[in-house]
């Protein structure tokens, strides 16, 4: 007769892996997020007066999903909508937009460098 014994130790391993690959996005992308608050406060064509629409410019992490929400706050600049998106008579600047898109492919590159990281840290296979 042959017996064959399974291990548990392989599922809280892989457990453990989990919870780490999702904290590990969740702080590269919190990471990633502040940069492009940062650019986008930099980087627009529109004039700044007040300050305002640059301290409403925000972003808001989802660590459940691993996702993040850039927004402008309607509370504190109320305009920043029209800028952003433009109206008849403004032409648009979209700067939220703009500074996410050149920098999509650095937040990519980050969460494969943080994956890999991590693969290689649980010995799960060769990267």
């Amino acid at each position: 007769m042959i017996h064959f014994t399974v291990s548990g130790t392989a599922v809280p391993a892989i457990r453990g892996f989990a919870n780490q690959i999702r904290m590990a996005m969740n702080n590269e992308l919190e990471a990633d997020a502040i940069v492009v608050i940062d650019q986008a406060h930099r980087i627009h064509r529109h004039i700044t007066r007040t300050g305002n629409l640059n301290r409403a410019t925000r972003y808001q992490m989802d660590k459940r999903n691993t996702a993040v929400k850039f927004y402008i706050a309607d509370q504190r600049a109320n305009y920043g909508k029209y800028v952003h998106d433009g109206t008849r008579y403004w032409r648009p600047d979209p700067f939220l937009f703009n500074a996410v898109r050149r920098n999509a492919r650095r937040i990519y590159a980050d969460m494969t460098r943080r994956v890999r990281s991590l693969i290689r840290k649980y010995k799960l296979g060769p990267v």
